[in-house]
């Protein structure tokens, strides 16, 4: 039977991790269309639990599935088990933290929803997808504390911004609140995907459907700075607005943090000054990709892409002083080598970067600071 590809979860390992017993109730609490064939598959059989779940379409339970990638999340994380904490669920010794979220996605479902939270925060700090903004120096950084009031207002601005788009009118608001920062969880539809189905009996069936997507929204009451992960640009400033909006009764309350410049990359001894570039870890520094706009007035994009872009463009007799770097991508060389892995650290002018590497956001932002890619008053 052909079925949709979820590019998620269905593996062996995973299925051992949350175990077939608990898998099974999953199933029959919350996804009875995916009760037949059921009964053939033994508590043991990881396998053929891996091949059951191949086998099933993602229109039929998508609550389930939507659960057990939110399972995925969480064991992908780093000691999986700290995350337990947010939710206020404890690890019995004989269960593992795959089985026991198994477990609270139909017992509990108040913590299982917060594990999951923390583990999206925490994808989103090592992957540093989160965007900053700075609030604005005329108004007065005070304490936010965000309540169930706040979240619904929140929503209802969100609904008809995201059917606009054609995400269609599913919107979840959660409260989070961490001893640093506060804030809004987002889970919201993506756009309208379809699918041609076969059944047994070789009939072909399209089906539609949508994901859903987590975005965040964290201020720091400290120091005024809001976090936002979204997916486009459009949608993080309608963030930024709401929640100016929502909390300060002004969609400007903040502004870009320019935190990253990128303007040193097309002067003449930036090559020179990445070769001597070393740290913890760093055998050596490379850039691997650059995406940079004309100044000629025509909104003009050229891309560049090889093992080492600079030696490249000199090779070829390249001016990059007649453009403006809109974004780049470093590939660090680890020391000690670990065969021919490169970890990738991809930086946008203003205050995006993306983190692919195993070092922490700080220990990476003091790696950008030594290239003069930083701003000094960030």
């Amino acid at each position: 039977m052909a079925t949709v590809n979820l590019r998620r979860i269905y593996s062996p390992d995973l299925v051992a991790e949350v175990t077939v017993p608990a898998l099974k109730r999953m199933i029959e609490t919350r996804a009875a269309a995916l009760l037949a064939g059921l009964d053939r598959v033994a508590n043991d059989e990881v396998d053929a639990m891996a091949d059951h779940l191949r086998g099933c379409k993602v229109s039929e339970a998508p609550q389930f599935f939507e659960d057990l990638y939110d399972i995925q999340r969480v064991l992908a994380t780093e000691n999986p088990e700290r995350l337990l904490g947010a939710g206020k669920l404890r690890l019995v010794s004989s269960q593992t933290v795959g089985e026991t979220l198994a477990h609270a996605s139909i017992d509990d479902r108040k913590g299982f929803d917060a594990v999951c939270d923390s583990a999206s925060v925490v994808a989103a700090r090592v992957g540093a997808a989160l965007v900053h903004y700075r609030q604005r120096t005329e108004l007065e950084v005070g304490e936010v504390r965000p309540t169930r009031t706040h979240a619904r207002r929140f929503r209802k601005l969100l609904v008809p911004f995201f059917d606009e788009l054609g995400f269609g009118q599913y919107c979840d608001v959660r409260l989070y609140c961490d001893p640093t920062m506060c804030g809004f969880v987002v889970q919201r539809g993506q756009a309208l995907h379809a699918a041609s189905l076969i059944d047994d009996h070789d009939n072909v069936e399209l089906r539609s459907f949508r994901f859903r997507r987590q975005d965040l929204v964290l201020y720091h009451s400290e120091t005024g700075l809001l976090q936002v992960c979204a997916r486009t640009k459009k949608q993080r400033r309608f963030y930024v607005e709401t929640f100016g909006q929502v909390f300060f009764d002004d969609d400007r309350a903040f502004v870009a943090r320019d935190e990253f410049t990128l303007a040193p990359i097309c002067e003449s001894d930036f090559a020179r000054l990445l070769r001597k570039v070393s740290g913890p870890g760093i055998d050596s520094v490379r850039l691997r990709g650059i995406r940079l706009a004309t100044l000629d007035g025509q909104s003009s994009r050229v891309s560049y892409a090889s093992s080492d872009v600079l030696a490249s463009v000199e090779e070829h007799g390249i001016d990059l002083q007649a453009f403006q770097p809109l974004w780049a991508k470093f590939g660090v060389m680890p020391n000690p080598r670990r065969g021919r892995r490169v970890y990738n650290i991809e930086i946008w002018d203003g205050n995006k970067m993306k983190n692919s590497s195993p070092w922490s956001d700080e220990t990476v932002r003091d790696f950008i600071e030594k290239l003069g890619l930083r701003n000094p008053d960030q």
